[in-house]
């Protein structure tokens, strides 16, 4: 499971440990709920999911308020679709994913 050194780390961002719980948590329940549960044990993900939800957080932290554009007078920042999973992430999540037959 990542750590708030982990996020830190792989982001290059200063990380306070309440911020970067806060996030490896949102992060993590969402991809325990993407492969209902398969490929954690006893809560704790294995290595691939761990290496998903790092970089997902990292992502998640850069912008945790959503936002796809802010703007002030001339000035305008674009951030991108709102947080989701990446297809490189999604490519390890999928493996894990019950299918439907």
């Amino acid at each position: 499971m990542p750590t708030a050194d982990d996020l830190a780390a792989y982001s290059g961002l200063p990380v306070s440990a309440t911020q970067a719980a806060a996030v490896i948590g949102v992060v993590k329940a969402m991809v325990s709920a993407h492969t209902r549960g398969v490929g954690f044990t006893d809560g704790e993900p294995n290595d691939e999911l761990s290496a998903v939800i790092l970089s997902a957080s990292a992502r998640l932290l850069m912008n945790t308020a959503g936002l796809q554009q802010e703007a002030m007078g001339a000035l305008q920042v674009r951030y991108g679709d709102a947080f989701g999973f990446t297809l490189p992430e999604l490519a390890v999540l999928n493996r894990y994913r019950k299918q439907a037959i």
